[in-house]
């Protein structure tokens, strides 16, 4: 009897063990990657500059890191010291014209051809539309600054601050 009372619980042990239920759920996961990129400028030291001999060209470097897929696009302000839409230096009253330039394509690594003003779209040129990031890696182009020749300026030392901004 007592055999026979310890093989029926067994067996209501193993049912028991056989009646859970089991069932699943989907967990959806999602993400949105934005468009983002940042810019790094350096400055645009002209140097000397002799009124009576040529133009002078110089070239500094930008930097702009984007999230892949970003197509931005790189405008330079008019400076602080702006007629129309001719860039000035100021040193106090006095004022040195010069230019900045779009480099001779929109790719990382253009060399200045110093044919395209460089602005912001209404002042000084138009905004420079960069290709689209492929990579979080950093992309540098060309900044082309030019002081034309022949300027009747007083000596001494002159300087504009110009805003560069990424769009995206």
């Amino acid at each position: 009897m007592l055999f026979k009372k310890s093989l029926l619980a067994l067996g209501l042990t193993f049912a028991a063990v056989g009646a859970f239920a089991q069932t699943t759920g989907n967990i959806n996961v999602s993400a949105t990657v934005q468009a983002a990129c940042t810019i790094a400028t350096n400055n645009l030291a002209f140097g000397n500059y002799n009124p009576l001999g040529s133009a002078l060209q110089v070239d500094t470097t930008m930097n702009v890191t984007c999230s892949v897929g970003s197509v931005p696009t790189v405008s330079l302000g008019a400076g602080s010291n702006v007629l129309g839409n001719q860039r000035r230096m100021a040193n106090g009253l006095e004022r040195l014209n010069y230019s900045l330039n779009q480099p001779s394509a929109n790719t990382p690594g253009a060399a200045c051809a110093y044919t395209t003003s460089w602005g912001d779209g209404t002042v000084a040129g138009s905004a420079l539309a960069l290709t689209a990031a492929t990579s979080l890696a950093a992309r540098t182009y060309n900044v082309c600054g030019e002081i034309p020749a022949g300027q009747s300026a007083a000596t001494g030392n002159y300087t504009d601050v110009v805003v560069a901004t990424v769009s995206f």
